[in-house]
Order: structure tokens, then sequence, then C-alpha cells
């Protein structure tokens, strides 16, 4: 609902569904003002308007902006990160039914993998993927786009080196500027007292 950067909370996706929201309302509200004028036109409305102060329409608007998130909200089926509405595959007995073939699909991929490795192969995207969601984790690869992907493969973020660095460049996105002087001071710092 609030306007939040990524330091206070808030992410590309609620941002994207908050200012989908706002279109809406504003067409809303238009809809409604044309309605209103052709109203007066034709005469049929002959009641003098409520004053409304500000403070009592932007809590109007408030309340029919959460309105309009919240379906926006229920309409999404998949959240990312593994997580979605459920459905009957959530169901406990479905799960058991289809584990002897999820078993069998990991074993063949890791023997496809290590096969691969044995005989020199370099990697392919599928396995680049693989190794770069396992590293990074499920919720990351989802909240990035594919840009970001593309970079994360030819990052070898699987190397411990790289994952360090990646991840220093991830913190320093939600500071400040000030702050992020700061830090590179201290990075300065930091080989030279290694040193002493």
């Amino acid at each position: 609902m609030e306007d939040l950067g990524k330091r206070e909370g808030g992410s590309r996706e609620s941002n994207e569904i908050r200012a989908k929201g706002l279109i809406m309302l504003e067409e809303q509200e238009l809809s409604l003002a044309k309605s209103a004028g052709k109203d007066a036109v034709n005469g049929s409305s002959k009641k003098k308007k409520e004053k409304v102060t500000k403070q009592e329409k932007k809590k109007i608007q408030k309340e029919e902006l959460k309105k309009i998130v919240k379906e926006l909200v229920y309409a999404i089926d998949d959240f990312g990160g593994g997580f979605s509405k459920p459905t009957y595959r959530d169901a406990f007995a479905v799960k058991l039914a289809f584990l002897p073939f999820v078993i069998v699909k990991t074993i063949a991929w890791y023997a496809k993998f290590y096969s691969r490795r044995v005989r020199g192969f370099p990697y392919n995207d599928e396995e680049l993927e693989a190794m770069t969601k396992q590293v990074v984790g499920q919720i990351a690869w989802d909240a990035c786009d594919d840009e970001e992907h593309e970079v994360m493969k030819t990052s070898s973020l699987w190397v411990a080196k790289n994952l360090e660095d990646w991840k220093e460049e991830q913190e320093m996105k939600f500071l400040s500027a000030g702050e992020k002087k700061q830090m590179k001071r201290l990075k300065k710092k930091a080989p030279m007292e290694k040193e002493d």
C-alpha cells in the first residue's frame, strides 16, 4: 500500500502493484467524473455537492486504493520463491505419489551432470542456472529479472570469492550515497591494516 523503498521493506513487485493500483484508481475517478458531468448536463443531478476536506478525500482515496491493491494481489497465482496459492498438488498424498518420479529425475540430472564433468565438457546453460540457483537461493533468483540472471550465471557465483563480492554488491544497493562512500573508505583501510 505504501510507497516504500527497498530499505523500508518494499520490493519491485509491491511498487509495481501499487503503480497499477494508482492507474486503476485514476481511471475509476475519471469515469466517475465523466458520468457525473453527463448527469449535470442532463439535469438529473440537481443536488448540491457536499464539501469534502482534503484529509477526507485522501482517506477515501486510500481506502479505494487499498481495495484495488487487494484485488490485484489476490489475482496473483505465483508469488515467486516457490510460494504460490495452494493447489491439489500441494496435498501430502499427491506429493508422496510423485516422490519416486522426483527422485529418479534428480538422480538422472546429477548423473548427467557428473558424466559431463568427467568428460571435460563446459557447463551448459541449464547447469549454470542450477548451480547459481543453489548458491543464491530460490527467492533471490526469482526476485531478479532475465538480465540479472545472465549476469549471475556469467559471474560464477558458485566460487566462494565471487559469491562474497556479489553479496557485497547486493548490500551496497540498499545503502545511501553517504553510506556507500563510508563503506568504500573502510574497504580501502582494511587491506592496509592487514599488512601491518
